[in-house]
């Protein structure tokens, strides 16, 4: 848990922050970010309202929400019901020579598309998608890698105004039919191959039979090189004609990361996610058509969703398709004048254990690091200090698949050790006990108390929106929880300490999962760990999975150097059972899956394995808990 005596590390100033000008903008008088942050909370439809006309972003109709604090989170308030707007169209205000996208692979050779050739791209593959057939709300999905490709293909769909969903090449079969018969999309976008570790793999026979699976779809449209017939930027432009939707139209199709059954579709709105986009990368980040960003992401995680909307802003992206190893990555931010770059905590703790160490200079134009995925440690908090970038803003967010952006995550403020900045501007967040009371300093839930306008506007196969309640309102009702256990600090910085459901309970003391990474990140031959609690007799064991690597530390030695390194941060962190094991289980959206691997080893349903992205690992974790509920 942290102490308010973690020190400061980097300094923003708001004065010249991007946030002051949108404070001047609203005339709001204002001269901290915190000043700023309470006027947004307390009047969400200003604050809202303005973000829309701030933006200077094309679009019809009158921007008026009529959303205040005491507009209720359940039923989902309607935003700007007499909006129209179109994601593509407001691209296309960006013309010129400079880069849109760079595209990177393996083979290190870029590919450049400037923001003229991307608007005459996406035109082309617009007027391809309405000629064959594609309406308004058709489902538009995607088996593709992180390429330009892949990105023309979703901003040609969000021309026509179709709903866009995606997953990574590297998927499997079962898991990509779980989420796409649910979805019934009416066109695939799809890669044939994709290059990994210096091999091309052919997944030809996994998309025919993603196909025959989905007797509903028009078509399967390859990325590889019939797609440059389609898309030749040497051929004339056909007008291309934006099809105007509503704010609250459905455009993104995310999915759950649960642990049964199948993964429930999300649908998020057209307008939301444009305006929490614009506002997370213009104002919470300061970043503009100056910067490069570059997140690290396959199209299965919403980070790229949220990447790929930096176009809206005008920054240039750099996607990137291959092996994301630490001498791989830290190049690619160096060789490509990376300002903004973005990856998981679970990718910083593997570059902080590898012997790679990038040093950038005080000079180097890297100036913000974004962390999402799971709580960032303080140790990579040194780590990033000490070994990347001594005078860079480390911005641990977070948010999730559930609203398609941040609740928490980076402004103009301090950055303390251990620490995520702030609340993002019209998120109104607290922290409750178990009462529903609100706490400062202590560990809690994480609410949101006003609406916001990415709040999802349904689940599929949701009709009378019962899943929709339980996920987020049934915890701390009347309010927003999705479930996250966090600390709020009176400085307004806060701390996620994990999944509240995975939360582990010793003799009625509350451990963060968090807290038991932190303590044993910095032992040599621990490279990744996992912990639940086992119900045994009305209390948890605690059981740690441990991934290691023999040739760091003996694995003779290891276990009582782990044990050892927990109890002296508390005689409640003592595990009772220590495995070590090859790997630990993560779901899709790069999230470790404690939940899963709890239910398991507490006789609770498991249904879909397939939720996670190496199911493999299950094996010898399965194995121990059937050995350990058989002697239980």
């Amino acid at each position: 848990m942290g102490k308010m005596s973690d020190p400061k590390l980097f300094s923003r100033r708001f004065s010249d922050s991007a946030c002051a000008n949108f404070a001047r903008f609203a005339n709001v008088p204002v001269e901290t970010y915190a000043e700023l942050h309470q006027w947004t909370v307390s009047n969400p439809n200003s604050f809202w309202e303005t973000v829309l006309t701030w933006s200077n972003i094309p679009f019809l109709g009158q921007p008026h929400s009529n959303i205040t604090t005491q507009t209720p989170l359940w039923p989902r308030p309607n935003w700007f019901p007499t909006v129209t707007l179109n994601f593509a169209q407001i691209i296309a205000e960006f013309t010129g020579d400079t880069p849109a996208i760079i595209g990177l692979t393996e083979s290190g050779i870029p590919t450049e598309i400037s923001w003229t050739q991307l608007n005459h791209a996406v035109a082309q593959l617009a007027y391809h998608l309405t000629q064959k057939g594609i309406q308004p709300g058709d489902v538009i999905a995607a088996i593709a890698a992180n390429t330009p490709e892949t990105i023309i293909a979703f901003l040609a769909a969000a021309a026509v105004g179709a709903t866009w969903t995606s997953v990574s090449p590297d998927s499997g079969i079962q898991f990509i039919l779980d989420r796409f018969t649910q979805v019934n999309p009416k066109w695939i976008f799809a890669h044939t191959q994709y290059l990994f570790d210096g091999d091309h793999i052919c997944i030809r026979d996994k998309i025919n039979q993603v196909g025959t699976g989905l007797p509903g779809c028009l078509n399967i449209q390859t990325l590889d090189p019939t797609f440059n017939q389609i898309v030749d930027t040497t051929a004339p432009a056909p007008a291309i004609r934006f099809v105007p939707r509503p704010f609250d139209s459905p455009f993104l199709i995310l999915y759950s990361s649960g642990t049964t059954g199948k993964p429930k579709p999300i649908v998020h709105s057209l307008g939301g996610t444009i305006l929490q986009h614009i506002k997370e990368h213009r104002l919470q980040s300061n970043l503009g058509p100056t910067d490069r960003l570059f997140y690290m992401t396959t199209t299965s995680w919403m980070m790229w969703n949220w990447s790929v909307s930096g176009l809206l802003s005008g920054i240039t992206i750099i996607v990137y398709d291959g092996k994301s190893s630490p001498s791989t990555i830290w190049p690619i931010v160096s060789n490509h004048s990376v300002t903004a770059f973005g990856t998981s905590a679970a990718w910083l703790q593997l570059a902080q254990k590898s012997k790679y160490q990038p040093h950038f200079s005080i000079d180097s134009p890297l100036q913000i690091l974004f962390s999402t995925g799971g709580p960032l440690l303080r140790e990579q908090f040194d780590y990033v200090y000490s070994c990347i970038k001594s005078n860079i803003q480390l911005s641990s967010i977070s948010g999730g698949t559930d609203i398609v952006s941040c609740f928490v995550g980076a402004g103009p403020v301090d950055v303390t050790r251990g620490r995520i900045q702030c609340a993002g501007l019209g998120m109104a967040l607290t922290v409750v006990d178990s009462t529903g009371n609100p706490i400062i300093d202590a560990s809690g839930e994480l609410i949101c108390t006003v609406p916001f306008p990415t709040m999802p506007l349904y689940f599929l196969n949701d009709p009378d929106n019962t899943r929709y309640f339980d996920s987020y309102f049934s915890a701390v009702p009347p309010y927003w929880a999705q479930g996250d256990h966090a600390i709020k600090y009176s400085d307004a910085s806060f701390e996620i300490l994990g999944r509240s459901d995975t939360t582990i309970k010793r003799n009625g003391v509350r451990i963060g999962t968090s807290d038991l990474y932190s303590a044993i990140s910095q032992l040599s031959g621990v490279i990744d760990a996992l912990a639940i609690g086992f119900q045994r007799k009305g209390n948890d064991e605690l059981i740690l999975f441990v991934k290691t690597d023999p040739l760091l530390a003996p694995v003779t030695t290891l276990k009582k150097e782990i044990r050892s390194a927990l109890t002296r941060q508390s005689v409640w962190f003592k595990p009772d059972h220590i495995v070590l094991v090859s790997d630990i289980p993560y779901t899709p959206n790069g999230k470790k899956s404690e939940l899963l691997v709890k239910k398991m080893a507490n006789g609770e349903s498991v249904l879909n394995d397939a939720l996670i992205q190496n199911p493999e690992s299950l094996v010898e974790i399965g194995r121990f808990i059937d050995h350990l509920r058989a002697n239980s």
